[in-house]
Order: C-alpha cells, then structure tokens, then sequence
C-alpha cells in the first residue's frame, strides 16, 4: 500500500494499529487516511469511535474492506468515513476515490462543540410570535419525540428546511446526521444510487461500492426536499422504505 500511494505521489505515514494510529493522529494533520476494516485484535469502527472522543485531523478517511466485512460498512458510515474501497482494488480505483474525497468538506473529529446549527434555528424558531408560528413550533416539538415519518409542506421559501432541521435537532437523533437530498437537482437515472447505493458491478461503471443516502443517515434523519419530483417507479421504491424502515443497495 505504501508503494502503491507513493506511486501515486503522496508521502506516507503508517500505524499498525488504533493506539499507533491516535498518537499520529494527536500530532498531525493528513490530507486522508487509509483505514483497514480489519486491524490486528479489533476493526477500523474503533478508530472512528475512538476518533470521536479523542480528536483528530484525518482528513476524509476511506475504508478499506474485504467482501466478509460489507456488512460493517453502514455501521462505518454512520460513524463518520467518508468512501469505502473494496480489496482487491486497482490503482485507478484508488485515485479516484482520493479524488472524490478530497473534494469534499472537511469533518471535525472530536468530542461534539456547541452546536452552532442548533444555536441558530433556537434563535430563529424563538421570533416566531404569531398563533400560526407558535402553533407550528407545538407541532415540531411533538414530531421531534416520537419516530414517525414526517410530511412537510410549503411553498417555495416558505422555510421547509428550517422545520425538518429544528425537528431532527429538537430529537434523540440531533448528534446523527442529518443528511439533505434535492430530489429535483439530481437526474433521475442516478438519483436511486444517490439514496440507495450500489454495490460493486451492479452497473455499467460500478466499479466500487457506493453508500447513498439513507445509510449516510443512519439513526439520524433524511430530508428529502423537491419530493414531488421524484418519478414514480422511484416514489413506489421509497413508499417501501418508508413504510418498512428497510432497503437494498442497487
């Protein structure tokens, strides 16, 4: 792997486990990380977890599996990597999901700071003075503590958005993701791999797993904005996860 990145034209830094690991990690700063799922007396869902309280600045990191461990990936996503690459993989293949991830945003790792979102939409929901606005606050403060899908409806600007995060940060789930989808902003033919996912050579041009946007979210909330745009072969595919709580990967 060294060879391979320094092939690549990155210079390298190696840890043979999650201890050597967060003692780099404490000191630098990378551009990402490389991190197999499968590390020497544990698995690199403990890095993250570890990364979480302790801090760090990885860069994106990408998962490096085995087909035996697919099934860890969403627990992975959940905690915070940002691509997977399956093993055995290809120097392209590699690149390009450095590529991919590097154009990204940044996350933080560390123990949660004050919420700065949560901040501001208390700032925001606390002008709402008027009986339609202060009912409206009623409503989102009883769907932010029960699980239950929840339908948002508007006009345009009329602040759909504000609701769905003043209900997932009024929750259980405000330390999960929140992850937004513009139903209408991407094409129809890529927009179920885009909330599903694909495995790998599902497709002309799958050529790596691809984790979407409902496992992105998991245990936190999706907001599916623009849904009234959504084709109908793909609304009926999403009326089935939300009425089962379950889905598959293309």
């Amino acid at each position: 792997m060294t060879d391979l990145l320094q092939g690549l034209g990155y210079a390298t830094v190696t840890a043979g486990s999650v201890e050597e690991a967060l003692a780099v990690l404490a000191t630098s700063r990378f551009d990402f990380s490389l991190v197999t799922m499968e590390l020497a007396g544990t698995d690199g869902t403990d890095l993250l977890r570890r990364l979480k309280l302790q801090g760090g600045d990885p860069g994106p990191i990408i998962m490096l599996f085995d087909p035996s461990n697919a099934k860890r990936i969403g627990e992975a996503a959940a905690l915070g990597a940002d691509d997977f690459l399956q093993k055995p993989f290809k120097a392209d293949d590699l690149e390009n999901v450095i590529k991919g991830v590097r154009a990204g945003p940044r996350r933080v790792w560390g123990p949660t700071p004050p919420d700065d979102v949560a901040a501001r939409l208390e700032q925001e929901t606390g002008l709402w003075r008027s009986p339609k606005m202060q009912e409206l606050r009623r409503v989102i403060e009883q769907a932010a503590q029960v699980h239950v899908t929840v339908l948002i409806r508007g006009e345009t600007g009329t602040g759909k958005d504000v609701v769905a995060r003043a209900v997932h940060y009024r929750s259980s789930r405000q330390h999960r993701p929140f992850v937004k989808v513009n139903c209408a902003a991407v094409p129809h033919e890529l927009l179920e791999s885009e909330l599903f996912g694909h495995e790998r050579g599902a497709f002309t041009g799958a050529h790596q797993l691809k984790i979407g946007k409902f496992e992105s979210a998991n245990r936190g909330t999706i907001f599916l904005d623009e849904i009234g745009d959504l084709h109908p072969g793909l609304q009926a595919k999403l009326l089935h996860v939300l009425q089962d709580g379950e889905f598959s990967r293309v």
